[in-house]
């Protein structure tokens, strides 16, 4: 099942009089060269504007915070970086359902919840990317919404998946061999229940 909120259901938040400016954020799972990560979007000049992000390396193009000149721009997770072997001023060639969609990494900024890594659009694009205007598209539900006491902020926790950290690396497969499935390595105390079999891995962030 979808986890979204629709696009009148954001409206109706947004208007609400206690909030000031409302920040939209719509992602979807993405997979690039066979390897899952997660493609995303928000309003960048809001972002920049009220919160900006932790940066790894800021962007030197003032036009990443610009939908009407971003749309070729992206930024992207320290864990994106150091998973896809990728720097700023590479390009990305992004799969969506109106085509492939070639951006180039104008900034990397640190993200620790996302073991996957992360890429960064501007909103506007993503919409038209994907024809869809829902705020949220995540493989997990928010839950404990909770307003800020002065009605400006919503917190939520969410479940991130994320592989856990293995002890040793194997070599690469020879071309043409069949290796066994991946060992499961158990670091955790809970790690599975009755009915669900293994729990999986992640951590739950607010």
């Amino acid at each position: 099942m979808d986890n979204f909120l629709s696009a009148a259901a954001a409206d109706r938040l947004a208007s609400h009089p206690a909030v000031a400016d409302a920040a939209r954020f719509t992602a979807y799972p993405l997979e690039l060269d066979g390897i899952a990560t997660l493609l995303s979007g928000t309003d960048l000049a809001l972002m920049h504007a009220r919160s900006d992000l932790p940066w790894v390396t800021p962007p030197r193009e003032p036009a990443i915070w610009q939908a009407e000149r971003n749309a070729g721009l992206a930024l992207v997770s320290e864990a994106f970086v150091e998973r896809f072997g990728k720097k700023p001023g590479d390009t990305l060639r992004l799969p969506t359902p109106s085509g492939v969609r070639p951006v180039v990494i104008a900034g990397v900024f640190a993200d620790y919840g996302n073991e996957r890594g992360s890429i960064l659009v501007d909103r506007t694009h993503l919409k038209a990317w994907f024809a869809d205007a829902r705020v949220t598209n995540v493989s997990e539900g928010p839950g404990g919404l909770s307003w800020s006491p002065d009605g400006k902020q919503l917190a939520f926790a969410m479940f991130v998946p994320g592989e856990g950290k293995s002890f040793a690396s194997m070599p690469a497969a020879p071309d043409g061999a069949k290796w066994a499935a991946k060992p499961i390595v158990i670091d955790r105390l809970n790690y599975r229940g009755d009915g669900q079999g293994y729990a999986e891995q992640g951590h739950t962030h607010v």
